[in-house]
Parts: structure tokens; C-alpha cells; sequence
């Protein structure tokens, strides 16, 4: 739930139009997120995504109407060692992509997530047995400047199993 009382709830592409009746943010044939008015529980936007799924939605605490999704992979994508789950911010109040991170852990899942309240790192752990520290940016245009130049993490290896949280 987020500050301003907003529910998110993810959902197969198909569902979007039947249970939304809302305006999607965009087109594509993944997995969709609904947000529902946390007081009379109608859908007031559903942002259709090209991820197979989420694992995890979560609002920031603060009023900046930001979505994180956790996206998650079918058995038989994991099968294929072809995909793997990545890591989506959004506008809450207008369904923008605001931030990607593509398969922070390679081809393991994410596991754990967390953002730092100041807004600068987010902490990932995977499957893998990494724990990683990731740059927060502002816009897509100002994080793919920041690859250019800078590497998008910091990692911590060393752990004996897969990190949970």
C-alpha cells in the first residue's frame, strides 16, 4: 500500500482489460500491475509490462509514488537459462518506467530487495549468492549515461547460501 492509499496487484496481460477497464500505460503482450484505490477499491491505472510475471511489488514509504516490481520467470524459462528476472521501477502516479534493471543476478533469481529510505542504492540478493548494491537514477536517458561510465553495482560475494529477505 502506498502513501496515498494505492493497492498494487500484479496479473497476467489478459486479465488487464477485463479487470482494469482503465488506460494502460502501454501495450505489449507481459504481465500487467493494477493499482486500486486502497478507498473504494476501483482500478485507477494498470501498466501492461513485457515481463513474464512479478515476484514482487513494493511502494517507497515516502510520498514519491514510486512502484518497484520484482520480475519473476516461468519454470520453463529457467529451464532455458534464457531469462531471468529483473528489477522495474515506476511512476505510480502515471505508470512511466522510470528505472530498469536487467538480470541483476545473471541468470538466478532475485531473492531479496531493498531500498534505501535516502533513495541512492537499492540491495539486491540472488540466488547466486551475491548481494548487490545498485545506483538509483533519475530517468532511463540518465542511467544509460551512467553504464557508459560507471559500473551500475558494487558486489558482495563470500555467502554460503542463496540470500533471502
Amino acid at each position: 500500500v502506498s502513501s496515498d492509499g494505492l493497492l498494487a496487484v500484479s496479473h497476467a496481460a489478459a486479465a488487464a482489460s477485463a479487470a482494469a477497464g482503465v488506460g494502460s500505460s502501454s501495450s505489449s503482450d507481459g504481465a500487467g500491475i493494477t493499482l486500486f484505490s486502497g478507498v473504494s477499491l476501483e482500478a485507477v491505472m494498470c501498466i501492461t509490462t513485457t515481463a513474464q510475471g512479478f515476484e514482487r511489488l513494493e511502494f517507497l514509504p515516502d510520498a514519491s509514488h514510486q512502484l518497484w516490481a520484482v520480475t519473476s520467470t516461468t519454470a520453463a524459462a529457467e529451464e532455458d537459462r534464457n531469462s531471468s528476472s529483473s528489477i522495474m521501477r515506476f511512476d505510480a502516479a502515471t505508470g512511466a518506467l522510470l528505472q530498469t534493471i536487467n538480470a541483476p543476478h545473471g541468470r538466478s533469481a532475485v531473492t531479496a530487495f531493498a531500498v534505501d529510505p535516502g533513495m541512492r542504492v537499492v540491495v539486491t540478493g540472488g540466488a547466486d549468492h551475491l548481494i548487490k548494491i545498485w545506483q538509483i537514477t533519475e530517468t532511463l536517458d540518465q542511467q544509460q549515461q551512467q553504464q557508459q561510465v560507471l559500473p551500475g553495482y558494487q558486489s558482495f560475494t563470500g555467502h554460503m547460501g542463496p540470500i533471502t529477505g
